[in-house]
């Protein structure tokens, strides 16, 4: 397993305008990804929120990569999305089911 985290700011009235989008249009183009596992978000407030993709392995894991910077600069151009920091890295220790 392989997990990507992301952390974007914006301005904060923006977010559920992204959350919005991410749930009606983004998480279908995810689905389509064979080896894709899961995506979570998480709201930080303030206009900060960090997304989690779950990947079978590094490769899958480069597909979400680009598949997130298309979809990004494509529906979200508006909203002046600003990444903060990615970590990625393969999953070592898994606790869940």
């Amino acid at each position: 397993m392989y997990m990507v985290i992301r952390r974007y700011a914006m301005q904060p009235s923006k977010v559920d305008e992204v959350v919005r989008k991410v749930d009606e249009q983004y998480l279908e183009k995810l689905r389509l990804i064979p080896g894709y596992e899961g995506y979570y978000v998480i709201d930080s407030g303030d206009g900060k929120i960090t997304s989690i993709t779950l990947s079978a392995d590094e490769d899958v894991a480069k597909e979400t990569n680009r598949l997130s910077k298309e979809w990004v600069d494509t529906w979200l151009q508006d909203v002046h999305l600003d990444l903060v920091e990615t970590l990625e890295g393969r999953v070592v220790v898994h606790g869940g089911s």
